[in-house]
């Protein structure tokens, strides 16, 4: 377009729109609203009147993506910049349009983020991380001093020869690694970083976490349920990890997940009440989920937030939390700030629960994981583990009082919806009480006698996930027959 300017200057301008020179109207075409920095004009005729937005300088683009590289950008699954033990995200480029360049000290931590933790016979490293942080002739620096903590010494060393357990078991954990939502991936190498803004639109950090199965929502009434699994199985049969030599690797799988329940619940300001707490109990749109066909660090769709709160409630998701993160406090012992920090916040998530009692708010799943058992199963779940964690006997009254009210799941499984029999299991093991012993027992027969099985053998409860029915029966069974003696154990053969 030409522009007479005082009747004897004319500007030749040129535009990646089409526009009307009678209206003015301008329309887009072939425009990448991702990157362009658009100037905006306003023109008097017969005037010079030009009012105009000049694009965003070098200088300010570094300036913008300096600010937000911050070790909360970077940390993944790591606690605090004192305590590395995991793999950063060390990204390349800036949101803005910076390129970031990385410089490490020592091997430790590399360029890329990967961390290499020295032995346990070993110290601690201090690592220096150099970003630069550039854009054209524009460069800066933002240095980030590290600690990577030295291995854990797994008291037995692993196991050696034909062991079947050895090799399954790492195979096991590995599938919780590819559940990650953002990373890092240190033996998966297929899986990329996906849902990089979950929580954003409630001004919530809710990255990380695990998918759920062949989905990118993250679910927390079973992915809490899973996590406090994983814990159980880890604590009662800590000699079977470290033989496998898989001990380290458990805990930083379950660690993940732990990691994110610590954000994905948010105590409020008061800290003599539950009253303005909430619970992030669900990142994604199951519809929209399952409508799409990619990969993770492919979605296009909105990932909405759900929470609950002392208005919408969700008893059954705050209990669960709260129980992985109770029995997460007494896995992770050995790292007593780990450890406190859990305990502190499964005792608060449960005074949430407790104190809010109810489920109208734990809508969103419906459809995928709903609640069909209520959530007194998960009150009990809570309160035991925090019994186990504390020796408080204020839990273990609560623990009896919600399980005698939850609903019965003795002909059925322990599993995501309803957790009453691991209840049973144990309250048998702590009171040593008949009425807990006689549900065990009475599910246990059930499983042996009334379950019906495929011409494989297969004990065949439901056609939905079959196997975790079985598996799960399984690992009841094998944690009820340890706390028997070696007399009993014979004769119940």
């Amino acid at each position: 377009m030409n522009f007479p300017i005082n009747g004897t200057v004319t500007t030749s301008w040129s535009s990646n729109f089409s526009q009307n020179p009678d209206t003015l109207e301008a329309t887009a075409s072939g425009v990448d609203w991702n990157n362009l920095v658009q100037p905006n004009a306003q023109v008097e005729f017969g005037y010079c009147a030009n009012e105009v937005t000049p694009q965003v300088s070098n200088a300010d683009i570094v300036s913008s993506d300096m600010a937000e590289l911050t070790f909360n950008a970077i940390r993944l699954a790591n606690s605090i910049e004192n305590e590395i033990t995991s793999n950063l995200n060390l990204m390349s480029s800036g949101s803005s349009g910076s390129t970031i360049s990385w410089t490490s000290t020592n091997s430790a931590i590399s360029s890329t983020g990967v961390v290499t933790r020295p032995s346990y016979e070993g110290e601690d490293i201090r690592v220096t991380l150099t970003a630069t942080i550039s854009k054209g002739e524009v460069s800066q620096n933002k240095i980030f001093e590290l600690q990577v903590l030295a291995e854990e010494e797994d008291i037995t060393p692993p196991v050696t020869g034909n062991s079947k357990y050895s090799e399954v078991l790492p195979l096991a954990l590995k599938f919780y690694e590819a559940q990650r939502a953002t990373g890092p991936f240190s033996t998966v190498s297929w899986r990329k970083a996906g849902g990089l803004d979950d929580g954003a639109d409630v001004g919530r950090d809710l990255t990380g976490g695990w998918f759920d199965a062949g989905d990118h929502v993250k679910f927390n009434l079973p992915m809490s349920y899973s996590a406090t699994m994983l814990n159980w199985g880890m604590l009662a049969f800590a000699d079977g990890y470290s033989q496998a030599g898989q001990r380290a690797y458990g805990k930083e799988q379950v660690k993940y997940a732990l990691d994110y329940f610590i954000q994905a619940y948010n105590e409020g300001e008061n800290p003599d009440s539950a009253s303005d707490d909430k619970v992030y109990y669900q990142v994604g749109n199951g519809g929209a989920d399952h409508a799409f066909w990619g990969s993770p660090e492919l979605m296009t769709m909105e990932r909405p937030t759900y929470t609950c709160d002392a208005t919408n409630k969700c008893s059954e998701v705050a209990g669960g939390m709260a129980a992985a993160m109770a029995s997460g406090a007494i896995l992770f012992q050995d790292d007593a700030i780990y450890s406190a920090t859990l305990l502190d916040k499964a005792k608060k998530i449960y005074r949430y629960a407790e104190e809010y009692q109810g489920n109208n708010g734990y809508t969103a799943a419906n459809g995928f994981y709903t609640s069909y058992s209520g959530y007194n199963d998960e009150l009990a779940w809570g309160a035991v583990w925090l019994y186990k964690a504390t020796g408080d006997t204020a839990y273990l009254d609560k623990a009896k009082n919600y399980v005698a009210n939850a609903s019965d799941a003795i002909y059925w499984s322990q599993s995501w919806d309803n957790v009453s029999i691991g209840v049973n299991l144990l309250l048998s093991q702590i009171t040593g009480e008949s009425i807990y012993i006689n549900a065990i027992e009475k599910h246990l027969n059930h499983w042996q006698n009334g379950v019906n099985r495929t011409t494989g053998g297969l004990a065949f409860l439901d056609q939905w996930g079959s196997l975790r029915y079985s598996s799960t029966a399984s690992f009841i069974a094998l944690l009820y027959a340890k706390g028997l003696d070696d007399g009993q154990q014979k004769k119940d053969q």
